[in-house]
């Protein structure tokens, strides 16, 4: 059997370039609004649902990153003459 040829440096590259996208990502900060009516009660839902998706896609990046070093940990591990 071959086995399966992992490279190192390019899952770095991506748990790297996850990282950046992370640290990169617009800040989530929240302008207060004033006024009243339909429109900025929406601004404002729209607002939520952003805080919302920004979280949820920093946690998925933050788990895929963890996920990503523990697959090639686990790889090095095996790979390590016995």
């Amino acid at each position: 059997m071959s086995g399966i040829n992992i490279d190192y440096d390019e899952v770095d590259r991506c748990i790297s370039n996850l990282s950046k996208i992370s640290t990169d990502y617009p800040t989530k900060e929240k302008t207060e609004l004033s006024g009243e009516g339909c429109s900025i009660s929406e601004i404002e839902n729209i607002a939520k649902l952003y805080e919302n998706f920004y979280t949820n896609i920093d946690e998925l990046i933050a788990y895929t990153v963890s996920f990503l070093e523990g697959v090639k940990a686990k790889f090095v591990e095996q790979d390590q003459p016995k």
